[in-house]
């Protein structure tokens, strides 16, 4: 190979399952653009071709990416990849366990049952999977701020994407079929994005965050993301946030070492003042009269 392999590792937490993601290619954009030998990786690999045809082959099957189309290979699959010309073609491998959070809901059991059973299926036309790896190159080419974060969100979506994706086909198509895009159209839903958006908000919410920041990051408009926390919550985005501050907060006070102030600003509010108020509205009582002794 002309270029140096390049490695990159992301954990992502959501509820009780860690999806470790590693995103290997052959230049800078991280896309693999050259004729590889046979390998195989201990975790799962997923190609989606950019721009022009590339070809994947396994010992039994090759495997036609036209632009947009996505394959997904389980652990242990040999194969090769031979891109056309000069295309390129986003390849990333994962793989997950189940953390020591406790769970709002049991995503690990479900995700895991799932992906086990899993064999080689190509998917045509991904769009939105294309437009997950298109932003999270870019978000590398470009290093803004809170680049971590924001590829963490990407790959967020991207894995609920296909996990969408190939449920569906699991659960009507058999394995071995190719699902058209007027199908796939048929059954898109947006029910793993709430556990996306909770991640960010019990990551976030002791930050200076606003719905205009969610919604950018989320890739939702305002309206989008303020109806879903909505349903989810039965709050706003910002009931929820003040929410979780109060919670946090109520838990600090248990400690005597700190101060009340100090808490105020642990849980995210600039001023004592503020945190009195809010604390107030939420619980009914002064953050002094909750750490007293029943």
């Amino acid at each position: 190979m002309n270029n140096e392999e390049t490695f990159s590792q992301f954990d992502i937490d959501i509820e009780n399952i860690r999806i470790t993601f590693i995103l290997h290619g052959m230049d800078k954009n991280n896309v693999v653009n050259e004729i590889s030998s046979f390998h195989k990786h201990s975790y799962f690999t997923l190609y989606v071709a950019d721009g022009k045809q590339v070809f994947v082959q396994t010992h039994d099957k090759v495997y036609n990416l036209a632009p947009k189309d996505a394959l997904i290979l389980p652990p242990e699959t040999e194969h090769r990849y031979a891109p056309e010309n000069d295309a390129e073609c986003f390849s990333v491998i994962f793989t997950f366990n189940k953390n020591q959070k406790e769970p709002n809901e049991d995503v690990y059991t479900p995700f895991s049952e799932f992906f086990k059973s899993l064999y080689c299926l190509q998917l045509k036309n991904q769009s939105e999977l294309t437009s997950i790896t298109q932003e999270i190159r870019r978000t590398f080419k470009e290093k803004n701020l809170a680049v971590l974060f924001r590829i963490k969100v990407c790959f967020s979506h991207l894995i609920f994407n296909l996990y969408d994706s190939l449920s569906f086909i699991s659960n009507t198509h058999p394995v071995d079929k190719e699902l058209s895009p007027e199908t796939m159209i048929k059954y898109k839903n947006t029910n793993m994005r709430p556990f996306i958006i909770d991640a960010y908000m019990r990551e976030h919410f002791r930050e200076n965050i606003t719905l205009e920041q969610m919604s950018q990051v989320m890739f939702l408009s305002t309206k989008q993301l303020g109806r879903i926390i909505k349903k989810t919550y039965g709050q706003t985005f910002y009931q929820r946030i003040t929410n979780m501050r109060i919670e946090e907060a109520k838990q600090l006070l248990k400690n005597k070492n700190l101060t009340i102030e100090e808490i105020a600003y642990l849980v995210g509010y600039s001023t004592h003042t503020g945190f009195y108020k809010a604390f107030r509205q939420t619980t009914g009582k002064k953050p002094s009269e909750w750490r007293q002794p029943l």
